[in-house]
């Protein structure tokens, strides 16, 4: 089987890009599902955002639980949505649908990725690799969204997530079950990327992307 490069998504994804494109595309989808405008979700998102710090003040990515915390400030996120815009929130039971589901819907409307991403994928699918993306704390339905809508998931074929990872955030984690969450052995895999990760040798990221196929090139030869 071809190696599997894992991608620290901080590699790809701009996030000042991502930061201006949420707030259109949560409004957007949100009107589609729930009805009003587009506009009127929007303003409800800007205004959670300018509020941000309130929703996670009391939770702590760093902890033991830090998934389910992580899980609960994303939640508390949706349902101010629902409130500022006068409407009931959602119940429990929706909770799976709105953080797991919905975000790969606001994912397909948000172009925000690293300019070149395209061509360096294209490179490194044309030499035999496989790929995926780690995002720590990113959904990964959000980020396989986004690969769709840029035609980008035909070279990248894993998206790890918190959930995925079974916690918020890197530290602690050890290479050998970010391997195994991947699907493969850690031998056959190459961390890009992705610093705090435990037992394993990272290979820094590149200064400038397109030089990305051929750092990897070394690292597969060394």
């Amino acid at each position: 089987m071809a190696p599997l490069i894992l991608l620290d998504g901080d590699l790809l994804i701009a996030p000042q890009a991502l930061k201006a494109a949420l707030p259109v595309a949560w409004g957007q989808v949100l009107a589609r599902r729930h009805g009003g405008s587009a506009a009127e979700w929007e303003r409800a998102y800007r205004r959670v955002v300018e509020d941000w710090g309130s929703y996670w003040a009391d939770l702590d990515l760093t902890a033991e639980d830090s998934l389910s915390q992580w899980r609960e400030g994303r939640w508390r996120v949706v349902r101010a949505l629902f409130r500022l815009c006068g409407r009931s929130a959602p119940p429990i039971k929706a909770l799976p649908f709105y953080l797991d589901v919905l975000p790969r819907e606001v994912g397909r409307l948000c172009a925000a990725w690293q300019p070149g991403v395209a061509e360096v994928l294209g490179v490194l699918a044309a030499r035999g690799l496989r790929v995926g993306l780690v995002t720590p704390y990113l959904s990964s339905a959000l980020v396989q969204g986004m690969a769709e809508a840029a035609g980008m998931d035909r070279w990248l074929e894993i998206f790890l997530g918190p959930d995925e990872l079974g916690q918020a955030g890197l530290e602690g984690l050890r290479w050998a079950e970010v391997a195994r969450r991947a699907g493969v052995e850690p031998a056959a895999a190459l961390p890009v990327g992705m610093a705090g990760l435990q037992d394993v040798e990272i290979v820094p990221p590149p200064a400038d992307l397109s030089s990305l196929p051929d750092l990897i090139d070394q690292q597969l030869e060394a």
